[in-house]
């Protein structure tokens, strides 16, 4: 890592605001959009709860492994370091590389665009301001976190919150007043139990990706060797607890094929059927909170990685982006170009193909990451390690056969979308391809600044 000559990064946040940034990525729109692509891929109600309990317990080893690796290199960029450390820069750069003009560039663009669907519902907007209502809120985010991490915490902390009440209610007035006790049978009754498991899974970690975001913030992190692994432990388990209690009252509400018939719909269909027409109003607001609060989340924190990578020379433009304000000690350059390429993609509408890579690129590096925890056992052992991940190597093996599972079944839909799509088959390759020369030209330049 190259020493920063200029002002540095300022811890200002606390456990609270950390484990926040985690709920707060992790609780979305999925916990109300995603129950009836998994149940409908489980096929049988407690399959399809076993399947959000499966991806909890995948993710939570993951996290339990990642921890030990955030403990020992509490540094800005998170995976980035440990990429870097274990296997050399070209990994490191191939994942912020794909980050940036593909994966958390298209998740933020995404999940503007959800946030703008579910305002439109609530005050109709004209088509014409539809793209332009969630550029601007990506704008807004980017700014609130421009002036400062502490605020931008704050923010984290009033939306996570927020979405924690909005949940907690309907989740005690399903089990108070539903009366649908659809949790029946466990399995599907024409057999396929591995297959149902697996698509139920592969949906349910969509909603669990982005916990990993939180290590970007490592130099942003009081005490992060004892607050960043809490942060990622207690928040991946929290949000596990979450999902399964909330699709539990919803089959306690709703009969699986009534939520199967919902789609996307179901969560506002859970809220009609407690609170009467009120209900969807109710839902809509909750929706709104809970996406605006994972939008701050991933506007916060990717922009982390980009200026980790700077800070090593293996950026475009380095010198600026690697560069925090003077004032507000951000990294102010390296938000403001990852708002704008996100709004890019907004106004383009060129991230809905890039989002068929989430889940399967996630799960590529972050078995890399986890990887290294081995690797780096052997090759740094005697690096400090204020936390050791707990039941080494059961749990990172865990974590390596849960994702190497996921990456397998993943990789099938994404075959899948490359044969009835070839063109969004060409794009793929041609964002990964079109790294390797600005890999090496980075690399060579950096090289030649080191002789001279």
């Amino acid at each position: 890592m190259q020493k920063n000559n200029g002002p540095e990064l300022k811890r200002d946040l606390g456990l609270i605001e950390s484990i926040n940034i985690v709920i707060g990525i992790l609780v979305g729109s999925g916990i109300f959009i995603l129950p009836a692509q998994i149940f409908s891929g489980a096929q049988a109600p407690g399959l399809g709860l076993l399947a959000w309990i499966v991806a909890g317990a995948i993710s939570i080893a993951a996290g339990l492994s990642i921890s030990e690796l955030a403990a020992a290199m509490p540094q800005a960029g998170g995976t980035y370091v440990y990429l870097r450390e274990a296997y050399g820069d070209f990994w490191a750069f191939m994942q912020g590389w794909v980050s940036f003009l593909a994966y958390s560039s298209a998740i933020t663009a995404a999940v503007a665009i959800v946030f703008t669907t579910y305002l439109g519902a609530l005050v109709p907007l004209p088509p014409v301001l539809f793209k332009l209502a969630a550029a601007s809120v990506v704008i807004i985010l980017t700014l609130v976190n421009y002036f400062g991490v502490r605020f931008g915490g704050y923010i984290q902390n009033i939306f996570t919150f927020g979405k924690l009440f909005c949940i907690a209610s309907l989740v005690i007035f399903g089990f108070v007043f539903g009366r649908a006790g659809n949790f029946l049978p466990i399995f599907p009754t024409d057999g396929g139990v591995m297959g149902s498991l697996a698509a139920g899974v592969v949906a349910a970690l969509w909603a669990y990706d982005g916990w990993i975001y939180v290590a970007m913030m490592a130099e942003e992190i009081k005490n992060p060797q004892k607050n960043l692994p809490l942060a990622l432990i207690l928040g991946i388990t929290i949000v596990s607890v979450i999902y399964a209690v909330f699709n539990a009252a919803m089959l306690n509400v709703l009969p699986m094929q009534e939520i199967i018939g919902a789609g996307e719909k179901a969560g506002t269909v859970m809220a009609g059927t407690l609170f009467g027409a009120i209900g969807g109003t109710l839902i809509g607001v909750g929706i709104l909170i809970s996406v605006f609060g994972t939008l701050n989340g991933v506007v916060m924190t990717a922009p982390r990685y980009y200026y980790a990578m700077a800070r090593d020379n293996l950026f475009i433009a380095s010198k600026v982006v690697g560069s925090v304000h003077p004032k507000y000690r951000t990294p102010h350059i390296s938000l403001i170009i990852s708002g704008l390429w996100s709004i890019v993609l907004i106004l383009t509408g060129s991230f809905g193909q890039l989002l068929g890579l989430v889940v399967f690129v996630a799960w590529v590096f972050y078995l890399l990451s986890i990887g290294a925890v081995f690797v780096l056992r052997k090759k740094k052992p005697s690096l400090p390690r204020p936390y050791k991940v707990i039941g080494y190597p059961v749990t990172p093996i865990v974590a390596v056969l849960g994702g190497a599972w996921i990456l397998v079944e993943s990789f099938k839909g994404l075959q899948a979308s490359f044969i009835k799509d070839p063109l969004f088959g060409g794009l793929v390759m041609l964002v990964i391809i079109a790294g390797l020369p600005v890999y090496f030209y980075l690399e060579n330049k950096k090289k030649k600044q080191v002789e001279s």
